[in-house]
């Protein structure tokens, strides 16, 4: 018991006193002092206790038992001090003072003619804690006592069906009641809660983009039953009062189509979020009045719906906050297509860990997001994909040797897109998308320069640049403009017989070409691409990851290199090589729409796996909801996807954070970007601003490139707003 503090202490308890003496000089040797405990002040203080202590050590340590109470209070304040005798003059200290309660109060509960209400129902409640008690007068009285479970002033109130009337007496330690029992209490009947002593306070959450079926949480529009717990003599009024708000911390979201609200009911709307209704039992069971709401698509709006059998609506109390489940089935490559092995046990990329990660993402936006299922496909899965297509050894991907996976990167997925697309079965769930895995992305650049190797024979083989690229199998790799690999070759004669090339008269002499170069340009010449992909793949002969063998194709007019180098051995040709060279690993997806279907690609070194999927989840449910205006930036700009009540966001160019090109297709968001940095032609992370490196980081995991770079990211506040206002109830709408 420390000096200067208020206890609160029951009458009759025993408290145990330690307090820490301030002695004067005339009161240091005493070895006792009295305790005196006293209520009130100045001239109306009066002594009610006295005890002798010993001091010890400038201490005093004892028990002391609360009294004090005056007959019918229900709390008192009681002062205590030391009084200390020494040399000189006593000397008092003043150390605080205590709270003391009654142990119990006594409690009756009459009717309207002043009879016992026996049985009658009622609620006592603290701050945080209640319990209903049956009334039941103390055998011999005339009251109930009720024991107080702390020393503090507790809430009475009746349970239905019976009501307050009045309060007769609601002070000291004898309280006393007026009240009366209705003719039944109103239950609900749907949904089911079950009976109970208690009026039932439900808390659930709501899937509004869920189809209604048997589960009565599923659906934008709840039905709510109401009847009454007892058989009923006469009709009787029901009561109902809806309130539509949101989750603490948030707003009502702005979509208004469907807005909330009561249905199919006699109905007040004093303010547009509260509803009020009522209906008329004739049966408490069979004959159920039923009102219809409508809880609208928005994530995060709640819904409190009230029932009673008076206008106050006390009986019982159900709590919807609207939430949405997504689903997704996870495909992967099986072991004919990939070494690897079902994903999240060799690779951490899958694990629940990240899908944890996921689900608090969404969770901002009131937005479950689960597996449904996940499946592993081989070959004959897609017979029109053939299984070289997408498949590398692992040494050339910078795996182990003699291992093979199944890749994707930015060029296949650009292809495979849609025969993937049309591949996949739709999901049977609208809300539900299909995301196909590969085991690694392969982000590339193309070589600043020509790499130029010298050779005086017709076949020589080549060392690569280990810290620049690694070389991809010719079959497989050419599918595109940026695809990885080689992309052009070309010989060129730089000496003949020894002697350096410096005019086009060192060569016509000679009956040689002007440039006497023989090139492989699969993109550029107008062949057919599968003739300039064979002679691009007699060109090179892939050794190793990093080597090749280049072997000279035919020269001018079907001149052999072997020829030439018989009649001119000292001569040597310059091969030039444009490749395209991995760069960086990172983490990409792509999203086609059609019922949901999302495609992304993995990095096995990837620690912020999450984001990317969240970021491609966000393009698929199209939450790039952009404006019109001086930034170009069309987003969804068509009646079919106006999210009603949301206005557009403002673009970069109009001072807001919607944007799509610069440096990166599609919708996005520049949340971060200070307004000179809007400015600039290019938002990538890894972009220059004369010849330094941006230093920003994005805060919003809706930027549009390099989020890999920045880690784990969230949600900024406008997507979230426009996450938790867009209707989720079917994935094809956003095709």
């Amino acid at each position: 018991m420390p000096g200067k503090s208020v206890v609160s202490v029951k009458m009759g308890q025993q408290v145990r006193i330690k307090l820490k003496l301030k002695l004067g000089r005339g009161s240091k040797k005493a070895e006792t002092c009295d305790m005196v405990f006293f209520t009130g002040s100045g001239k109306d203080k009066a002594e009610i206790d006295k005890q002798t202590v010993a001091i010890e050590s400038k201490e005093v340590d004892f028990a002391w038992t609360a009294k004090g109470l005056p007959e019918g209070e229900l709390h008192t304040t009681v002062g205590f001090e030391a009084q200390i005798k020494g040399k000189k003059k006593g000397t008092s200290s003043d150390f605080g003072t205590f709270q003391v309660w009654a142990k119990e109060i006594k409690l009756k509960i009459n009717d309207e003619g002043g009879q016992p209400l026996t049985d009658a129902l009622f609620r006592v409640s603290y701050a945080d804690i209640a319990k209903v008690m049956k009334y039941s007068p103390d055998e011999g009285g005339d009251s109930m006592s009720i024991e107080l479970a702390r020393c503090e002033k507790p809430g009475i109130e009746m349970v239905p069906p019976f009501d307050l009337l009045e309060w007769v007496k609601p002070d000291g330690v004898e309280w006393e009641i007026k009240a009366k029992k209705l003719p039944a209490k109103a239950v609900f009947l749907r949904p089911m809660v079950g009976p109970a002593t208690e009026p039932p306070d439900i808390k659930s959450k709501q899937y509004v983009n869920l189809p209604a079926g048997d589960d009565v949480y599923h659906g934008n529009e709840f039905t709510v039953a109401i009847g009454a717990d007892q058989p009923l003599s006469a009709p009787t009024s029901v009561y109902i009062h809806v309130l539509f708000s949101a989750a603490p911390g948030l707003e009502r979201s702005e979509r208004d189509d469907p807005i909330s609200r009561l249905k199919d009911a006699n109905w007040e709307n004093p303010a547009g979020t509260e509803f009020k209704g009522d209906a008329l039992l004739t049966h408490h069971i069979k004959k159920p009045a039923t009102f219809k709401i409508e809880l609208g698509l928005a994530g995060g709006d709640v819904c409190t719906i009230k029932i009673g059998s008076t206008p106050e609506c006390r009986d019982g109390t159900i709590e919807l906050t609207n939430w949405r489940k997504l689903q997704y089935d996870l495909r992967y490559p099986g072991p004919g297509l990939s070494d690897l092995g079902k994903l999240g046990k060799t690779t951490a990329d899958f694990s629940p860990d990240v899908f944890q990660k996921m689900s608090k993402i969404l969770e901002k936006a009131f937005i479950e997001y689960s597996k449904s299922s996940e499946e592993a496909f081989e070959a004959n899965a897609w017979p029109e994909l053939l299984p070289e297509y997408a498949c590398y050894q692992g040494d050339f991907i910078g795996k182990s040797k003699g291992k093979k996976l199944f890749v994707m990167e930015e060029t296949s997925l650009k292809e495979l897109g849609e025969k993937l697309t049309e591949a996949i079965d739709p999901p049977q769930k609208p809300y539900c998308h299909t995301i196909i895995v590969a085991d690694y992305i392969n982000e590339t650049q193309s070589a600043k320069a020509n790499t130029v190797f010298t050779m005086s024979k017709p076949s020589k083989t080549v060392t690569l640049h280990k810290d620049k690229f690694q070389v991809f199998p010719l079959e497989n790799r050419f599918h595109g403009e940026r695809a990885p690999g080689i992309r052009e070759i070309v010989y060129k004669l730089t000496k003949l017989d020894g002697k350096a090339v410096t005019s086009e008269n060192d060569i016509t002499s000679k009956g040689l070409s002007k440039y006497f170069f023989a090139g492989v340009r699969p993109y550029e010449l107008s062949e057919d691409r599968g003739q300039q992909l064979n002679k691009m793949a007699a060109a090179v002969e892939f050794l190793s990851t990093n080597k090749i063998k280049l072997t000279m194709t035919e020269c001018f007019q079907g001149t052999k290199p072997a020829d030439v180098l018989q009649q001119y051995p000292k001569s040597e040709f310059t091969v030039s090589i444009e490749y395209y060279r991995r760069e960086k690993e990172s983490c990409a997806g792509m999203n086609w729409g059609n019922g949901g279907l999302m495609m992304f690609p993995i990095v096995h070194a990837s620690n912020s796996v999450q984001t990317c999927i969240v970021h491609e989840l966000c393009h698929a449910i199209d939450l790039a909801y952009g404006t019109q205006g001086a930034s170009g930036f069309t987003g969804t700009g068509n009646d079919s996807k106006v999210i009603p009540g949301l206005p557009f966001r403002k673009g970069v160019a109009d001072g807001g954070n919607a944007y799509n090109a610069h440096g990166h297709a599609g919708g996005h968001c520049a949340k971060g970007l200070s307004a000179s940095l809007k400015r600039e032609p290019d938002y990538s992370a890894a972009f220059t601003l004369t010849g330094a490196r941006l230093n920003f980081a994005p805060k919003c995991l809706n930027w549009g490139q390099d989020l890999m770079r920045f880690g784990d990211l969230g949600l900024c506040e406008e997507c979230t707003d426009t996450m938790r206002a867009q209707d989720l109830r079917d994935f094809s709408k956003f095709d």
